[in-house]
């Protein structure tokens, strides 16, 4: 399975919501199992496989739609000492009482975001979340909103669809790339504030007279051979065997190709 669902339990606490009872949000957590059908999703109550702790912005009731940026770090709880396939995540309510259960849950599928162990750097993951709610119901929120982004940011973020429903699909804005995989070997490339790509070439101290003096030299080449060995006159293929035959085929040669300077 890949997108997200609202829990079966979760849909009797929005009903419940609907009627005046308080919604409150009690945690958000990422977990690396994965389900295996959307009927399978619907029944969770908790992550199949749940790692860590992770936390939102506030979140925002606006039209008929809740909103808030789900957010995992590798710096939370302490610090993530070793990585794992990030797959799915959930968000857990409660209503009145009750004990917490899963109201929001999502899975990656075949597509899981790799987080790594904060020794490797901080690793950040953001998932917009919009429920679709009503006007009346009045939602909590139980744990810190310690989230990078702010509420203003989600004003418009995860727009429902014609049909009034949350779209059954992830966003492009899910696509994460790690701070750890930015500019590292076996990596991403990095870009600049124009998104021109970066680069980085130590070539060392450059002297231009030489160079300049070289240019203006018609005859700067005039003894180059192709094996750079100013024995041969010609240029042949014996000359060539030999060449590569002979460990001090350059002995004669210098930077301007030219034996007389």
């Amino acid at each position: 399975m890949y997108g997200f669902v609202v829990t079966t339990a979760g849909q009797g606490m929005l009903a419940r919501a609907s009627a005046g009872e308080t919604l409150t949000l009690t945690g958000v957590q990422v977990g690396k199992g994965v389900a295996a059908s959307r009927e399978a999703a619907l029944a969770l109550t908790a992550l199949i496989d749940p790692v860590a702790n992770g936390t939102s912005t506030e979140p925002a009731v606006s039209g008929n739609q809740l909103s808030m940026i789900v957010e995992y770090r590798n710096d939370m709880n302490g610090g993530l000492e070793e990585g794992f396939d990030l797959s799915e995540f959930g968000v857990l309510a409660r209503v009145g009482d009750d004990a917490p259960a899963l109201l929001y849950y999502a899975s990656l599928g075949d597509s899981p975001q790799p987080v790594q162990p904060e020794s490797a750097g901080l690793d950040v993951h953001r998932f917009p979340v919009a429920v679709a709610v009503t006007d009346e119901v009045t939602v909590t929120l139980g744990y810190p909103a310690e989230a990078f982004v702010t509420a203003d940011a989600l004003e418009g973020y995860v727009p429902l669809g014609e049909d009034g429903k949350v779209p059954g699909e992830y966003l492009p804005e899910m696509d994460y790339i790690p701070t750890s995989q930015k500019g590292a070997a076996g990596g991403v490339a990095s870009l600049d504030d124009e998104g021109k790509l970066v680069q980085d070439i130590d070539c060392g101290v450059w002297d231009a007279d030489p160079v300049a003096e070289h240019n203006a030299t018609a005859t700067a080449h005039a003894n180059l051979l192709v094996d750079g060995n100013n024995v041969e006159a010609v240029d042949a293929s014996e000359s060539l065997e030999e060449h590569m035959a002979n460990p001090l085929a350059h002995q004669n040669l210098v930077i301007d190709g030219n034996a007389g300077q």
